[in-house]
């Protein structure tokens, strides 16, 4: 619920915080908002906490009890706030998929404790969510609505929503108690014993991923609904080894006795396309792997060449990309899902490299013929961005030999050797005092890091200066500006993040409590062409982007951005919202819309910086916010630059 969505953030903050930043964050009235308070005072007195009002401060939660508040911090873990529209319609679908019967609307009404207008309202949401794993909402007078479709289609949504593992979902007495009694454990021991004894190679994710697929069949076997033969002739069985047959015929005997049901093959074949689809093998055969390895290289060739990458020489991200698609692509052609838990962190702060795997996406279609998920495009990001971690680290290690310049005493140059020790692992680092500097031959050493001011008029190496004592903040920014990617194909003119906003690309929304969003920021990205900055094709790229996925991040900031790069010159359109919107269940308060030219990445990813800043820091957030012209947005966001080195 919204209230312990507020105490989470309030002890998460862990100080005092004004009613004004808590009400913008929750997208909250003042009234609310001490609602809300008094609330959770009342739950306080029996959870161990108090949340106190301090004049001029704010609102603080101090902590009575440590033992009871983490108890209640451990209960209410993963909160959702039912009032969300997104929640809502989540949880109808939930509630749908767990019968064939149908539903009345007084049932959603009182289970959520809703109107029921407000659920007549929540079922176009409802058919549009159910439409994308080829379901349809049945309605019949007096009897209410149900899903209708394939089985496997109900098993692919019903595995998609339990594996969001959020908690607060709405699940029937019969499911509550079936999930009670279902041997979780038991089945993940026979699980990981197959995968050693096939030699198979599966990650965490994808096995909790097959263990929901297996909770979700015995429950609907249980309700005596079945894969049916002409639904499993769909498959192409030369595509399932026989090794992945074997391991779903052993846990369908184990499913069978548990709950004294015959399981037909139509359900052993559609399980072993599922553990196929989320497994590697030692071994791919020959002339697949050929194949598959040769298209690959194309695809990270055009990308080379679209981005200013290396990705085509680096021999290890092949490999391992060649051992991702194996499985990915039989999970294409079984139409299967594999979710992938960390798609807010990777698109967060990797950005500029799920652009990328943006790219790399539309190859995998031309070449295939399937689009990818954005849980598969997440899974894509990471290896790409591993590639580009390895290339940063092989940067430093180019720097063998380290001046460090100190003015201070010998204490502070000890803890700022041990801190580059750390970062340049395996360089050798001397120190020298400031004083002796000009007696040593700089020639000798691949950079210079020095805690005061270097008066010479030309360095011929590398040179940092720093605080006299090294903060990890200075360690980041020696980090970034020594590890710029792509390295040899860094352009010579590209523009610092501050110079990217302009005063006629800067708005302030008064009143935008609900709108079209993509025709918002189609808008806007009109107004950018208008006035030259953009190809007249980027308003379009930039709706097919968000139909991808949502570029709405966290904490209340959005960056819309076009599908490929095609700015005519750099820019970040900004909207603040005094009154924000609230866009699938998420609170838009600031909107980047970003315009990059190709090869821009290295300010794609500053922008990132600067995003998760924001997200990271309400504080930071809440003085751009209260911008009342561009130049207020300016100089609130130099400081922010300023603070982190950019």
């Amino acid at each position: 619920m919204r209230r312990d969505l507020i105490l989470q953030y309030l002890y998460q903050k862990g100080k005092s915080l004004s009613s004004q930043e808590l009400e913008s964050e929750f997208a909250i009235s003042n009234r609310t908002l001490r609602n809300e308070l008094k609330e959770l005072n009342v739950i306080g007195e029996k959870s161990g906490f108090v949340i106190q009002k301090k004049r001029g401060e704010g609102y603080l939660l101090h902590v009575e009890n440590q033992e009871l508040v983490q108890n209640y911090m451990k209960e209410i873990d993963g909160a959702l706030a039912p009032d969300l529209p997104r929640v809502r319609v989540n949880n109808i679908i939930m509630l749908l998929l767990q019968t064939t019967e149908f539903q009345t609307i007084d049932l959603f009404a009182d289970s959520l404790m809703i109107s029921r207008s407000t659920v007549f309202s929540d079922m176009i949401e409802v058919e549009k969510q159910v439409r994308i794993f080829d379901l349809k909402v049945e309605t019949k007078s007096r009897y209410g609505v149900r899903l209708i479709g394939d089985e496997t289609n109900f098993r692919r949504a019903f595995s998609y929503f339990l594996s969001q593992k959020e908690t607060g979902l709405l699940k029937k007495s019969n499911y509550q108690t079936f999930e009670k009694a279902f041997p979780f454990e038991e089945i993940r021991a026979v699980l990981n014993e197959e995968v050693q004894n096939n030699h198979l190679k599966i990650s965490y994710f994808a096995l909790e991923n097959i263990l929901v697929h297996i909770q979700v069949l015995s429950f609907r076997v249980t309700q005596h609904n079945f894969i049916l033969p002409n639904q499993e002739k769909k498959l192409d069985l030369s595509l399932i080894k026989p090794s992945f047959m074997n391991i779903a015929k052993r846990i369908c005997e184990i499913l069978s006795e548990l709950y004294h049901v015959v399981l037909p093959q139509s359900e052993i074949i559609y399980l072993a396309a599922h553990i196929s689809g989320k497994s590697s093998v030692d071994e791919i055969e020959e002339e697949e792997k050929n194949d598959l390895e040769q298209k690959l290289k194309n695809c990270l060739e055009k990308l080379d060449q679209t981005f200013f990458t290396q990705f085509s020489g680096d021999q290890q991200l092949l490999n391992t990309l060649i051992m991702h698609m194996y499985p990915l692509l039989r999970r294409l052609y079984f139409n299967l899902k594999l979710t992938n838990p960390l798609i807010d962190d990777v698109y967060s702060r990797y950005s500029d490299v799920f652009m990328i795997a943006l790219n790399f996406s539309e190859m995998i279609k031309e070449i295939w013929g399937f689009e990818l998920s954005s849980d598969e495009m997440g899974y894509i990001t990471m290896h790409l961005a591993a590639h580009v971690e390895r290339e940063k680290q092989k940067q430093l290690s180019s720097y063998k030999k380290i001046l460090l310049s100190y003015g201070l005493g010998a204490g502070s140059a000890d803890l700022m050797k041990m801190k580059l020790e750390s970062l340049f692992q395996g360089a050798t680092i001397e120190v020298v005092v400031y004083s002796e500097l000009q007696s040593v031959n700089l020639e000798n050493y691949d950079l210079l890091v020095s805690s005061t001011a270097i008066p010479f008029d030309h360095i011929s190496i590398p040179y940092i200066q720093v605080a006299p004592i090294l903060t990890e903040t200075d360690v980041q920014r020696i980090r970034r500006k020594l590890t710029r990617y792509p390295a040899n194909k860094v352009k010579e003119d590209v523009p610092t993040l501050l110079s990217l906003f302009h005063n006629d690309l800067f708005s302030i929304e008064e009143s935008k409590e609900s709108f079209d969003y993509k025709a918002f920021i189609k808008e806007k990205a009109n107004r950018v062409v208008e006035l030259g900055y953009a190809s007249p094709d980027y308003p379009d790229l930039v709706v097919d982007r968000e139909e991808k996925i949502s570029t709405i991040l966290q904490n209340g900031i959005a960056a819309p951005h076009a599908l490929k790069m095609v700015a005519i010159q750099d820019s970040i359109s900004v909207v603040i919202f005094k009154n924000p919107p609230t866009i699938d269940g998420k609170v838009v308060q600031i909107l980047f819309l970003i315009n990059l030219r190709a090869g821009d990445l290295f300010l794609h990813k500053e922008l990132s910086r600067l995003f998760l800043h924001l997200m990271d820091h309400p504080e930071a957030k809440q003085k751009v916010l209260k911008s009342n012209n561009f130049n207020d947005f300016q100089y609130e966001i130099s400081k922010i630059l300023f603070q982190y080195g950019s």
